[in-house]
């Protein structure tokens, strides 16, 4: 069975184990699931873009923010920022 793939963000609304909404207080825009394991996904159509452009920031422990040409990877905080074009390129 593949165990990987994108993933509605929807769905950790119904991820806290009991089965009833889980509270989520913004969206984030695109999940990726290998093994398990959740990557948030977030875009934003900018020039420059930061750590504070991601929602839910403690929700995952992989983060990629998908910007119109910032590049760099901040290894404090697990944050890949890459141009959506480039992205889009590699899937």
């Amino acid at each position: 069975m593949n165990n990987q793939g994108f993933i509605n963000s929807g769905y950790l609304n119904n991820q806290n184990g009991a089965g009833s909404p889980k509270p989520m207080k913004k969206e984030t825009d695109f999940i990726f699931r290998e093994n398990n394991k959740l990557a948030g996904i977030e875009l934003k159509w900018q020039n420059k873009v930061n750590k504070s452009d991601f929602n839910n920031f403690g929700l995952f422990k992989n983060r990629i923010l998908l910007s119109k040409k910032d590049f760099e990877f901040k290894t404090e905080n697990n944050l890949l920022i890459i141009p959506a074009y480039l992205f889009l390129s590699l899937i």
